[in-house]
């Protein structure tokens, strides 16, 4: 099996000593949907930044698409996983949708039809179309999450990563992303508590807790261990 992202012996301390992650090792293959997933605290979100070089390792290493990242590769690398964060307001930050959308393709150097092209598919595949002169602030939890992940798909990444991509949403916008996100052919990994938006998008399931790898399976056999998930804060997504 082609193995996407191989994380091997992942270490990482911040500047005050706190071991946010210690020794992390785990495979995921192209096409593969994982859900990340513990109590507050874990090291979710700090092992999703290192996915893309926002953080770097302080021990262990990280393979994406067969190479390893680092300093000489983080360029490259970058725009094959596209993250996107918990707090769509962190990603929006251009008058309109449009130019949100457009903003990476245009980073990339990429000629003006090519981003023109990828702006319209974008915004196609999250459901978007006709929102390109829409100003962000003034679009729903909802819809400002579709456009954060449209300003990724824009730049055609190989793996698409999520932080808490349900949090906030009422109920009929987070129904949305959910058909949104088990349509999408990317490798998906996210973190998150939405243990019911997991068993419905996610194949796979990692339990971090206090910065180790506690469990790692099928989601639905995972999902199904109500005492697994209570000794590790978690709430089984039946209760």
């Amino acid at each position: 099996m082609q193995h996407i992202v191989s994380l091997n012996g992942l270490k990482h301390s911040y500047h005050d000593g706190t071991a946010a992650l210690r020794g992390i090792s785990v495979q995921i293959a192209a096409g593969e949907r994982v859900a990340i997933i513990g109590p507050n605290g874990a090291g979710k979100t700090t092992l999703l930044l290192h996915l893309n070089g926002i953080l770097q390792a302080t021990a262990g290493t990280i393979e994406i698409c067969g190479r390893k990242l680092d300093r000489a590769s983080v360029a490259e690398l970058r725009p094959k996983v596209g993250i996107v964060f918990q707090n769509a307001d962190d990603q929006l930050f251009m008058p309109t949708v449009l130019d949100d959308v457009a903003f990476g393709p245009l980073n990339m150097g990429l000629a003006p039809d090519e981003v023109s092209r990828r702006v319209t598919e974008a915004l196609g595949d999250v459901g978007l179309a006709g929102f390109e002169r829409k100003a962000p602030y003034h679009l729903s939890g909802g819809e400002k999450k579709a456009v954060a992940i449209a300003t990724v798909l824009s730049m055609s990444p190989e793996i698409l990563v999520l932080d808490e991509p349900t949090g906030s949403l009422d109920h009929r916008a987070r129904r949305r992303l959910i058909r949104l996100l088990t349509s999408l052919p990317h490798t998906l990994i996210t973190a998150t508590h939405d243990l019911r938006m997991v068993a419905e998008v996610c194949h796979r399931v990692i339990i971090l807790d206090g910065g180790k790898l506690a469990a790692d399976g099928p989601a639905a056999s995972i999902l199904a261990d109500a005492k697994l998930l209570e000794a590790h804060g978690l709430e089984s997504p039946g209760s």
